[in-house]
């Protein structure tokens, strides 16, 4: 357990000595690795996530994503259960800050999307590992989201290239992406 305390709180150091200048270029990169992906050319609902804490900032993705005519869908966090609600997103000035500050959808009538209804999922990450396994911030969320709705859904991590090492120390809970777009390649 230290271990995956100990890489985490290195890549949250790391990530957070980012300069902006550079983390906006390679987040630019990143969305256009996830756009030129043929999932997400082929998906019209597609999960992603307001950026937080100096995660990828996906929200270039999100303006091509409208542009296209896909459906984009955003977590609202449930702090009780630890779980995610997934409401849709129609531009990005509707968003309100929730439990932990994140910018979300307002939760009303219409918003709700049914999980089955996803073709794509791009998750942020603390780290990935060579196998596409993710770290996150240790609360679970994902976690439990992809493992009761995601054995279908195709997920793709959004990292920064440094965020891939070697291994996040996976555990049975711990969930695989099909593949890790880090704006250099995929893994």
């Amino acid at each position: 357990m230290n271990r995956k305390k100990d890489l985490r709180k290195r890549m949250l150091e790391q990530r957070n000595q980012l300069e902006p200048a550079q983390a906006e270029e390679m987040s630019v990169a990143i969305c256009k690795g996830i756009e030129a992906h043929p999932h997400f050319k082929q998906a019209q609902t597609v999960l992603m996530y307001m950026p937080f804490r100096g995660e990828v900032d996906v929200r270039p993705l999100m303006e091509s994503a409208w542009q296209k005519g896909k459906r984009v869908i955003l977590p609202k966090s449930v702090p009780e259960d630890h779980s995610l609600r997934l409401l849709r997103a129609d531009n990005l000035e509707e968003l309100v800050p929730g439990a932990y500050g994140i910018l979300e959808p307002v939760e009303e009538e219409g918003r709700h999307i049914n999980p089955e209804e996803l073709d794509l999922a791009v998750v942020p990450g603390v780290a990935f590992d060579q196998k596409r396994y993710r770290l996150g911030y240790g609360g679970g969320y994902y976690d439990r989201f992809l493992t009761t709705y995601g054995t279908k859904l195709y997920r793709i991590g959004a990292a920064f290239p440094f965020q891939v090492t070697d291994t996040v120390y996976p555990e049975a809970h711990d969930q695989q992406m099909d593949d890790v777009v880090t704006g250099n390649s995929t893994s």
